[in-house]
């Protein structure tokens, strides 16, 4: 118990001096109080101990409240409106990723199929968001407002909207985007511009009324078992670098070491490299492009179509591919 303690608190130690340091408010006294909470809250509850984000949220709560209070909204947060984010498999926020991929590939098929173009996933730019209720993500205004709503309404659905309607407000940028790197950078940029709070909230809560709780429940039942069977081979030693559904583990390393995500897949090098439902599974980062390309099977999916669908679809799992190997060296 004592050992996983310091681990967690040698965790936010580094999170701490980088939690709104211009915040005059967090000086000092404000990184103890800080620091405290965060530490309160692993001893109350250790199957979440510490996520990367956390700070932030727990940081804006100091921001407007009394450590007190702060604790326990924190509490309220993390335990109700965000029960099983942050535990040790991360199983909710993977599970809403799936849920949100749906509800925009249903919502936008022009921009998705850009994105997948580009080879970029849709978790790669909304598990940040929903991971860190946008705080640092949106300008203050917006994030508070946001927040408003989220706390009033006491679930997540607020969180669906507000990151469809950044899709709305900003997706025709996206699309005039060439690469990756472009696409992820500009609507990183765009968000934080999104300083008309009441344009986004108007936006979020009357342009998708249909995304309810119970929307959302439903799409939930149907994209828990995807999750649940990649935990299960994560637990037994498996490959679940990229599960069939297209779900990268950025999630899992996201509240992890990357270091043992790494090791992870080096364990893995000498089992069956054969493809399932055309996804790639990661190997070792490969030495150059030509031993990459060598790990690029055309699944027999691919047959029967053209040749501009087949080279769109290398260049897809290309990029996915070439992203892999540079989170792994990072």
């Amino acid at each position: 118990m004592q050992c996983a303690l310091d681990f967690i608190v040698q965790s936010f130690q580094f999170d701490i001096p980088r939690t709104f340091p211009a915040h005059p408010a967090l000086n000092e006294d404000g990184r103890d109080s800080l620091r405290r909470l965060l530490l309160a809250y692993a001893l109350h509850n250790p199957s979440v101990g510490y996520c990367q984000a956390m700070n932030f949220f727990a940081g804006l709560l100091l921001l407007l409240m009394p450590e007190e209070n702060a604790f326990w909204t924190f509490v309220g947060i993390i335990d109700d409106y965000f029960d099983g984010y942050y535990t040790e498999e991360m199983i909710e926020a993977q599970v809403d990723q799936l849920v949100f991929e749906e509800l925009i590939r249903e919502r936008f098929p022009k921009l998705v199929h850009h994105l997948d173009y580009l080879g970029v996933q849709v978790t790669w730019i909304s598990g940040p968001w929903f991971l860190s209720i946008f705080v640092n993500i949106l300008p203050w205004e917006s994030v508070l407002r946001v927040w408003d709503v989220l706390l009033y309404e006491g679930n997540r659905v607020m969180l669906f909207r507000t990151a469809l309607a950044l899709m709305e407000l900003y997706g025709p940028a996206l699309v005039t985007t060439k690469d990756a790197g472009d696409a992820i950078t500009l609507l990183q940029s765009l968000a934080g511009s999104t300083f008309d709070s009441s344009q986004l909230v108007f936006t979020a809560c009357m342009g998708y009324l249909t995304v309810t709780e119970a929307r959302l429940q439903e799409l939930r039942e149907k994209h828990r078992p995807a999750v649940l069977l990649v935990v299960e081979e994560r637990s037994k030693g498996g490959r679940v670098w990229k599960d069939p559904n297209g779900l990268a583990t950025k999630l899992y390393s996201f509240k992890h070491d990357p270091e043992l995500l790494i090791e992870e897949n080096k364990g893995t090098e000498g089992s069956d490299d054969a493809l399932a439902d055309g996804d790639l599974s990661y190997k070792e980062p490969a030495a150059n492009l030509d031993e990459m390309l060598s790990g690029l099977s055309v699944n027999s999916e691919l047959e029967g179509r053209d040749l501009q669908e087949q080279v769109v679809w290398l260049k897809v799992e290309l990029c996915s591919l070439l992203e892999d190997k540079r989170s792994a060296v990072l």
